[in-house]
C-alpha cells in the first residue's frame, strides 16, 4: 500500500517528469531521478530515429538482479487495448499498481529463490550438478529454433526474455522444486477431515458434473410452407424415411431449415436442463429416447422436430474416494503459496533490496514509451 500511494501521489504532482536514473523523460529533458548507485542500475537507452527508448532498470535484491524488462514482458498480458489508447498520465495511473504488484511477487519469488539456494547442499542439490542440468537445457532451447544461437535470441528478444535469462529461470524452478519436495513437503500433513471439509464445500462448483446431451436434428419450419399443412406432410415424410432405414444425415440435408444441416445436424454437447423453452419438449423426448433412436414428430410453435439421442450423461457427483487425490494436491498447492507467501514476508525486512518505489517508477514509465513507440511503428 505504501508503494501505491507515493506512486499515486508523485503521479499527480508529476506526471510527465517521471524517469528512472541515468534516463531523460522525452517530454522533460531537462528533469531526471537521482539512484542510489549500490542499489539501483540506470536504465540503459537506445536511440530510435530520434527519440530515445528505455531498454530496463535494474532493481537489486542481495545481489540478484529483477530487470524492467522482465516485469513488462509479464505486463503485457495484463495490458488492455484501453490502456494502449490513454494518455501518459492516465496509463502511468492505470499501469503502476500492476507493475508494483508484479515486483512484489517477483522479489518475493527471488527471495523464496536465495533461499533454497542457500540449502543446496543439504537438498543434495550442487552447483556441478546444475550446471549440467543447465547445459542439457540450453541445447533444448537451441533445439527448439533450429540449432540456430541467433535466431533463439532474436524470438526470445521478441517476448522481453533471453537465453541466459530462460536458464535462470529453469534453475531458479529446479532449485525451488527441490526444496518444495525435500524441505517444504514432508513437514505436510493433510488429514482425512481437511480433504472431507474441502470436499463438501466445493462439491457444487468443483465435483458435480453436469448433464450433457449430444443430438441431431431436422427442424422443419412452417414458415417455408405456403401451408402448414404441408409441412406437417414434409415433416411426416422425413420419419418415415428414417423408419425405412435412411441415413438421419441424409435426412437433415433433405428437410432441414437449420444451419446445422450443413453439419448433419448435429448439436455439440449440452445442458439438456438449460436450452432455451423452444428447444424443452425435444430435450423431454430424448431423455426417453435410447442412444441411437429417434423421437416422434415434436411440433412446438413453429417448428417441427425430429430429433436423434447420440450421446446422453446424466448428472454425476464424482464420490469422495476418487476426489481424494485431486482435493489432496489442492490442498497442498494452497498451502504451499501460503508457505511461500509467509517465507517473503519474514526474509524480505532481512532483505537488501534497491529502491522498490523507483524501480516501479521507471518500469512503468518504460512500459508506456514501449507501447507508444510500438504504436508508432504499426
Amino acid at each position: 500500500m505504501k508503494i501505491y500511494r507515493l506512486i499515486i501521489i508523485l503521479l499527480t504532482i508529476f506526471p510527465i517528469s517521471i524517469a528512472p536514473a541515468g534516463a531523460v523523460s522525452p517530454q522533460n529533458p531537462q528533469i531526471t531521478t537521482p539512484a542510489k548507485p549500490q542499489t539501483q542500475t540506470p536504465a540503459e537507452t537506445i536511440p530510435t530515429g530520434g527519440e530515445t527508448i528505455r531498454t530496463g532498470a535494474v532493481l537489486k535484491v542481495n545481489g540478484d538482479a529483477i530487470t524492467s524488462t522482465a516485469i513488462i514482458a509479464l505486463l503485457q498480458l495484463q495490458t488492455t487495448t484501453q490502456d494502449q489508447k490513454s494518455d501518459q498520465q492516465q496509463f502511468l495511473q492505470n499501469t503502476a499498481p500492476k507493475v508494483s504488484d508484479l515486483v512484489i511477487k517477483k522479489v518475493y519469488n527471488l527471495l523464496l529463490y536465495q533461499h533454497a539456494r542457500n540449502h543446496l547442499e543439504k537438498l543434495g542439490i550442487s552447483e556441478d550438478a546444475l550446471d549440467r542440468i543447465l547445459v542439457q537445457k540450453r541445447k533444448d532451447i537451441l533445439n527448439e529454433y533450429g540449432q540456430s544461437e541467433a535466431h533463439a535470441r532474436e524470438e526470445l528478444a521478441k517476448k522481453g526474455s533471453s537465453i541466459d535469462e530462460e536458464l535462470q529461470k529453469y534453475k531458479k524452478d529446479i532449485v525451488i522444486s527441490e526444496f518444495q519436495n525435500m524441505r517444504f513437503n514432508p513437514t505436510l500433513n493433510i488429514t482425512r477431515r481437511q480433504m472431507l471439509q474441502y470436499y463438501n464445500t466445493n462439491m457444487q462448483s468443483q465435483f458435480y458434473q453436469s448433464p450433457t446431451i449430444q443430438f441431431q436434428l431436422i427442424d422443419i419450419r412452417k414458415d417455408q410452407f405456403e401451408q402448414p399443412a404441408l409441412a406437417k406432410a414434409a415433416a411426416e415424410t422425413a420419419l418415415q424415411q428414417i423408419k425405412d432405414g435412411k441415413d438421419f444425415a441424409q435426412v437433415v440435408a433433405q428437410f432441414s431449415h437449420d444451419w446445422r444441416k450443413k453439419y448433419d445436424g448435429l448439436w455439440n454437447p449440452i445442458d439438456p436442463d438449460d436450452v432455451l423453452p423452444l428447444y424443452e419438449p425435444v430435450m423431454a423426448a430424448l431423455k426417453k429416447t435410447s442412444i441411437g433412436q429417434h423421437t416422434d414428430i415434436i411440433e412446438q410453435e413453429e417448428h417441427l422436430f425430429i430429433a436423434k439421442l447420440i450421446d446422453y450423461k446424466k448428472a454425476n457427483v464424482i464420490p469422495f474416494s476418487e476426489a481424494q487425490d485431486k482435493i489432496k494436491q489442492i490442498i497442498s498447492e494452497k498451502s504451499w503459496l501460503e508457505y511461500q507467501q509467509k517465507l517473503g514476508a519474514d526474509l524480505l525486512p532481512k532483505a537488501s533490496i534497491g529502491d522498490l518505489d523507483q524501480f516501479v517508477r521507471a518500469t512503468t514509465l518504460a512500459a508506456y514509451e514501449q507501447t507508444t513507440y510500438s504504436g508508432k511503428t504499426q
